[in-house]
């Protein structure tokens, strides 16, 4: 007896530091979500169904952040930050079953975002594109441009003199 009440002692302790944890990490105005609840699960469920975007909200959200993804990079941006949002962005769309990112619409969004800063991948990329169809096989991964581009990048920014990236220009008023 002293062991099974021992053992649901330190479950009850575990229960309570769980519960003012959640409640240490909540703001204020949001505890108002966590009372009147019993248990942690139910707080937790509480705070789930206040904070959490539903399924389709969720999905609307992820095919917006790839739609701005997958535009050219604003200035400022470098590519490689850019094709890292990007992936992340890709990751996501896949992950929901967008058609934004099915078959070869992904592949050519690409080549169209950077045709502007490297009209010769893009080119490249849309000749090898064109052998392909939407449901081949043998259709190269996305990634495997996005690793491409960012590879280029990099080759090219090693060959720049150093005396080229850090140029500065004389600000006219």
């Amino acid at each position: 007896y002293l062991y099974k009440f021992k053992t649901y002692d330190s479950k009850v302790k575990a229960m309570n530091e769980l519960r003012a944890k959640v409640q240490q990490t909540i703001s204020r105005g949001n505890l108002q979500y966590t009372r009147g609840c019993d248990t942690v699960q139910e707080m937790l469920e509480k705070l789930k169904r206040r904070f959490a975007p539903s399924d389709k909200a969720r999905q609307y959200e992820v095919a917006r952040t790839w739609q701005r993804a997958i535009q050219r990079p604003k200035r400022g941006t470098t590519v490689t930050t850019w094709l890292s949002e990007l992936e992340t962005a890709y990751d996501e769309a896949v992950e929901y079953k967008l058609p934004e990112v099915q078959g070869l619409n992904a592949h050519y969004a690409l080549t169209s975002a950077t045709a502007e800063f490297d009209p010769s991948f893009s080119h490249d990329w849309d000749r090898q594109l064109l052998r392909f169809t939407e449901d081949d096989p043998r259709k190269p991964p996305f990634k495997d441009m996005v690793q491409e581009l960012r590879e280029l990048t990099r080759l090219q920014a090693s060959r720049q003199p150093i005396s080229a990236r850090y140029r500065a220009f004389v600000a006219s008023f």
